[in-house]
């Protein structure tokens, strides 16, 4: 039987609201590939079950699933074993052959959904159990270290195995695979586009960065100096929760230096960030391609029950001040940016002109916020 296409399989997850499209897109490449190459497949579920430290029973057949349907959830990816001895005969999902699961959250960028990792665990948990208590597992692959996750969660329903993409890369980019088959070049580019997202680990420095490594406490001290004076004041006017994330948090986790503050919950319902984007992300592209971008911005999460009143908030400001743009995805956006390449004709004044157009920007943001659209009840923020 003729598998289904690889761009049949990308086109079922275009852009749209509340999904991150890079972790879609991913996903579904992945997910194509383990379908078709059934010995990688093979070797992908031994490897993450020998990171989680349990034995799976060996299985005949292995199925692929992807944005999984469920009450308490959708995981991006989810593994089925199925008994060797039904290899000719198995029934796609029955519970009467299933010898163990695996299912996945992938994450890039974007934060954990409410109560995700819980929900997730409570589905992985049910279906092993309708199946005869067998071997069972959650994974939740991030970029970076998630100290919630990495912590295990109290109460969790299933074991759950956590992991960086830097763990996961060397399992596909390891893998023998015929140069002559089909997938050989599918493959290559798989971990071509996995090395330009920086999911593989780093092992070097380029000559640059090692050059460049002396100079960084005076490039942080001076892209902190920029963010301060009227730039901080103008910031800490802006009623909006209190402080969430440093700084250097916000490099590790999202390239990007700055700070952000944000009301209300876990999920982050809503949030403003003013800073310097060092690195390019799905929805703020630098202007100029070699220098940082300086940028303000507040966002709805896709979970905000403050969504309505931010959409219409959005196209007011977007309206009223053209240097406003509304970035429309799971995360909609409204921001103002400029390259920081344009301040560099100021000489000794670039400090000034910098906090300036921050302080000018975050005023305008400041008027467009009376009367404030927020509830005051919801203003509550988490430390």
């Amino acid at each position: 039987m003729k598998g289904v296409s690889f761009l049949t399989s990308l086109s079922s997850y275009s852009p749209r609201a509340g999904r991150n499209p890079r972790e879609d897109f991913f996903t579904e490449a992945l997910a194509w590939l383990l379908k078709e190459e059934k010995e990688l497949t093979q070797v992908y579920a031994k490897a993450i079950a020998k990171m989680a430290g349990i034995t799976l029973p060996a299985a005949g057949k292995i199925e692929v699933r992807t944005q999984v349907t469920s009450d308490s959830g959708r995981p991006d990816m989810e593994l089925r074993g199925y008994t060797e001895d039904d290899e000719n005969n198995v029934s796609e999902y029955s519970p009467r052959t299933t010898c163990w699961i695996i299912a996945f959250e992938h994450k890039l960028d974007a934060g954990e959904g409410r109560r995700q990792i819980e929900r997730y665990a409570e589905y992985v948990n049910k279906q092993a159990c309708a199946c005869g208590e067998i071997p069972h597992l959650l994974v939740y692959i991030t970029r970076y270290n998630n100290d919630y996750i990495d912590q295990q969660p109290k109460g969790l329903a299933c074991k759950l195995l956590s992991l960086r993409w830097r763990h996961v890369f060397p399992v596909l980019k390891n893998y023998k695979y015929d140069p002559d088959s089909r997938n050989a070049l599918y493959l290559d580019h798989l971990i071509a586009f996995m090395e330009e997202q920086r999911m593989k680990p780093v092992e070097s420095f380029t000559p640059i960065q090692a050059a460049s490594v002396v100079e960084l406490p005076q490039i942080f001290d001076t892209l902190t100096e920029c963010l301060s004076g009227d730039a901080s004041h103008a910031y800490d006017q802006i009623v909006l929760g209190k402080q969430r994330s440093d700084p250097w948090s916000q490099l590790r986790m999202y390239g990007r230096y700055g700070y952000l503050k944000s009301i209300s919950d876990k999920d982050a319902s809503l949030q403003l960030f003013m800073g310097f984007m060092i690195r390019e992300d799905d929805h703020i592209k630098r202007s100029c391609p070699d220098y940082p971008e300086m940028v303000i911005f507040i966002e709805s999460s896709p979970n905000s029950d403050l969504r309505k009143e931010y959409h219409a908030w959005v196209k007011k400001i977007s309206e009223q001040d053209k240097n406003w743009k509304v970035v429309n995805g799971p995360y909609q956006m409204v921001c103002v940016q400029t390259s920081l390449a344009e301040f560099l004709r100021y000489g000794n004044n670039q400090m000034v002109e910098i906090r300036k157009w921050y302080s000018d920007h975050l005023r305008v943001l400041k008027e467009q916020l009376k009367p404030n659209p927020i509830p005051v009840e919801k203003q509550t923020v988490q430390s």
